[in-house]
C-alpha cells in the first residue's frame, strides 16, 4: 500500500513540476529506472493533456470574471499613452520565430513547468495534434534522459542529501 502511495506522489509531482519528480523518486523513495521512467512519463503526459484541455474553459471563466467585475472596460485616458518597449517586444517576436513550438516544447518539462508551458503552447500555437504530440514527445525524451542520469548516480546519493 505504501508503495502505491509513493508511486502516486511521483505521478502527481511530475504532472506539475516534472524536473523535481526525478530526485524525489530516486533519492527519497529509491525507485529503480523502470519505475521512475514509467511514473514520471505517465505523470508528465497526463499533465500535458489535463492542462491542454483545461486551458479553454479557464480562459472562458477568466473573460467572464473580467466582464462581470468591470475590469475589462476601457477607461478614458487623459494623459498621453505609455511608450511601448519595442526592444523587448522585438526579442519576444524573435524568440517565437526562431524557436517556436519546438523550443517551447523542449524547455517546458525542465525549465518551465508543465502547466505554464502547456498553457502558452495552446494559446500561441492552438490546441492541435501537432502541439500535443510535440509536448508529449519531449516529456518522453526528458523522462528517458533524466531517469538514466538519476539512476546512474546510484552510489552518490549521500552527497546530495542535506542531513
Amino acid at each position: 500500500m505504501e508503495y502505491l502511495i509513493d508511486l502516486t506522489l511521483v505521478f502527481l509531482l511530475s504532472t506539475v513540476k516534472f524536473a523535481f519528480a526525478f530526485p524525489f523518486a530516486a533519492i527519497s523513495l529509491r525507485l529503480n529506472f523502470h519505475e521512475i521512467l514509467f511514473t514520471t512519463s505517465t505523470g508528465g503526459i497526463a499533465g500535458v493533456f489535463f492542462f491542454a484541455y483545461l486551458t479553454k474553459p479557464f480562459m472562458r471563466l477568466w473573460k467572464l470574471f473580467l466582464n462581470s467585475t468591470g475590469l475589462r472596460k476601457e477607461k478614458i485616458r487623459v494623459r498621453e499613452p505609455k511608450k511601448v518597449n519595442y526592444k523587448r517586444f522585438r526579442r519576444v517576436i524573435k524568440l517565437k520565430r526562431n524557436y517556436g513550438l519546438f523550443g517551447l516544447a523542449l524547455f517546458t518539462p525542465i525549465i518551465i513547468s508543465i502547466p505554464v508551458g502547456t498553457f502558452i503552447a495552446v494559446r500561441f500555437f492552438n490546441n492541435s495534434r501537432k502541439t500535443l504530440i510535440m509536448l508529449v514527445s519531449f516529456v518522453l525524451v526528458w523522462s528517458i534522459v533524466l531517469s538514466y542520469i538519476i539512476t546512474s548516480l546510484d552510489g552518490y546519493y549521500e552527497y546530495f542529501t542535506l542531513w
